[in-house]
């Protein structure tokens, strides 16, 4: 069943893309160990500590336009609802990590919102 909302949207792509997800705490940021390293192409970086999640702005794009959802409202309906914080952050993904890369514009989501419940540090 597809999703009928902008968080069932949201959290059907970050399950989607697992893989592709850094997980950094204070305790690991200089060293990304096996267990938290992205198995794909990074294109998410989850801070524990701070319960935020970058997702980088154009793979969520393209993966909403691909499957049909019009990006503007589930952006716009994200921010209305306080899970997406903001939808131009500039971030390097594998800041304090092995992995290299430079800033790329980013969702920043707050993690810990209670329509996301805990899908993502259950994952992480």
């Amino acid at each position: 069943m597809a999703p009928t909302d902008s968080v069932s949207t949201l959290v059907e792509y970050l399950n989607a893309h697992i893989g592709e997800r850094v997980v950094v705490t204070r305790l690991n940021t200089r060293v990304a160990t096996q267990n938290t390293r992205p198995i794909n192409a990074l294109s998410q970086r989850y801070e524990k500590d701070i319960n935020t999640l970058w997702v980088i702005r154009k793979h969520i794009r393209t993966y909403l336009e691909t499957n049909h959802f019009d990006y503007n409202r589930t952006r716009d309906e994200l921010i209305t609802r306080g899970v997406l914080l903001d939808a131009s952050h500039k971030k390097t993904l594998g800041a304090g990590t092995d992995l290299s890369g430079g800033q790329t514009v980013c969702w920043k989501i707050r993690a810990n919102h209670p329509e996301l419940g805990a899908l993502i540090s259950e994952h992480s």
